[in-house]
């Protein structure tokens, strides 16, 4: 007799140190056998819903006050546990509690069968997500926001440099000397390109770069509308490569020069040339971006970096800038080879 009293003494303590900590714990823990009974809830279930342990412990569903429709939801839920014998995670849903409030909860349903017993039973250990979801709700609100201020932000730098370019063409028509208004032309042109990738990002769904690719052929599209020598013609192969602003808007000044270079001087004294304009991905880290013209090409003696005029010094510089590498081939004509990193 007193042995079996010491048992139920050490089982009873057993018991109340079990409660104590599943009680402690913040998540909603329920176990429910195969008739949608609750055999144990610890605190937080039966205090998010408005009841006491006691209360619910023993009872089914309804003592919990939900709708026919929650109900429904939840048996169906334990009832596919239990047949399939599989934890179902239930990653998303809504329940009100007690205080009229609205919660998010994430949910893990499990098929076990209490020792010495044969009957499955479902265990539900629910993590009340409210507050995250509600901080995921402000975060998308508030880089949403910081969206529309960086769109607006890149559309008046376009808008300003398209100022100083109109500025730039009334300065231009003043002067009579034509190596002023050809310095001036160029000048515009640059700013142009410095435009352009405002605009893109502007117009882009992704802020975080644009395509290179594309704004090529706009460029290259441009400059030679602005040519008027209709015996020149051009073609852009180019892939889709990614690239920030900090990388595009030297990248878009070294094509510029490059492009406005073989207009200028590839095809004296020739009616006729062509200007291929390529874009490729070198590596994961690396593109590569060639003008290829088939004009009167370069002297072998040449180096394009101790030429003094300003576009090649421009781009010799730009290159280097954005840790590039600069190549010169002078098969067929002459091709500038501009090997860049990506970020």
């Amino acid at each position: 007799m007193i042995e079996h009293r010491r048992t139920e003494e050490a089982l009873r303590i057993s018991e109340e140190r079990q409660r104590q900590i599943i009680d402690l714990v913040p998540n909603l823990i329920f176990v429910k056998d195969a008739n949608g009974r609750f055999l144990m809830v610890n605190a937080a279930f039966a205090e998010f819903y408005g009841k006491t342990v006691e209360e619910i412990q023993g009872a089914d569903e309804s003592a919990l006050g939900l709708t026919d429709a929650e109900v429904s939801r939840y048996r169906a839920e334990d009832q596919e546990v239990l047949r399939s014998g599989v934890p179902r995670f239930v990653p998303e849903s809504s329940a009100v509690a007690a205080d009229g409030s609205e919660r998010t909860l994430h949910s893990i349903k499990i098929p076990f069968t209490f020792s010495r017993t044969t009957s499955v039973c479902v265990l539900c250990v629910t993590t009340d997500v409210t507050a995250i979801k509600n901080a995921e709700k402000d975060l998308t609100q508030s880089l949403r926001e910081k969206d529309v201020l960086l769109k607006e932000v890149h559309h008046r730098v376009k808008n300003n440099l398209q100022v100083i370019n109109s500025l730039l063409s009334l300065q231009a028509q003043e002067f009579v000397d034509p190596v002023l208004r050809e310095a001036l032309i160029e000048s515009q042109n640059r700013i142009r390109s410095m435009a352009m990738v405002h605009e893109q990002l502007y117009s882009a769904g992704d802020l975080a770069g644009i395509d290179f690719g594309d704004y090529i052929s706009r460029l290259a599209g441009q400059l030679m509308r602005l040519v008027t020598r209709p015996g020149i013609t051009y073609e852009v192969e180019s892939d889709h490569v990614s690239i920030g602003i900090d990388v595009a808007v030297p990248c878009g000044l070294i094509v510029n020069e490059l492009i406005s270079n073989a207009l200028k001087h590839a095809f004296q004294g020739r009616e006729k040339g062509h200007i291929i304009i390529s874009l490729h991905p070198f590596n994961d880290e690396f593109a590569e971006f060639m003008v290829r013209d088939d004009g009167v090409g370069l002297p072998a003696s040449l180096d394009p970096e101790a030429v003094p005029t300003m576009g090649l010094t421009l781009v010799t510089s730009l290159t280097k800038q954005v840790h590039g590498t600069l190549a010169l081939d002078r098969t067929g004509g002459t091709a500038f080879v501009i090997r860049f990193r990506l970020r």
